[in-house]
């Protein structure tokens, strides 16, 4: 019923977060790495729901967070973090790029 209403604000109850908050929050993340030192490792630990904020926030830029949402269920059962699963982002020449395990690159921006 969640994904089914599609509403970006919608809070299910206190201490609940909204899905936009969630691409909020994943957007400052990704906007606070881009602030650390060029040579700087950073390992980041949080849960695959985060992760997946991460990847689309990175891979669907220009997307709205209405349109995340929509895609969203469907973007996470296609490609799942798994558990322990490593994400590498790099920042390169003012753009993410996303490598998943194996170190294979999945998109460039």
């Amino acid at each position: 019923a969640y994904w089914q209403r599609a509403d970006p604000d919608y809070v299910d109850g206190p201490g609940a977060e909204s899905f936009a908050n969630v691409m909020r929050r994943a957007e400052v993340t990704l906007a606070q790495l881009q602030q650390m030192p060029p040579d700087a490792e950073v390992s980041l630990f949080t849960h695959g729901q985060f992760m997946q904020a991460l990847r689309q926030s990175v891979l669907y830029p220009q997307a709205s967070v209405a349109e995340k949402m929509a895609g969203f269920r469907a973007f996470d059962q296609r490609m799942p973090v798994l558990n322990c699963q490593k994400l590498s982002l790099t920042w390169i020449d003012g753009a993410w790029s996303l490598h998943e395990v194996g170190g294979s690159l999945l998109s460039i921006q």
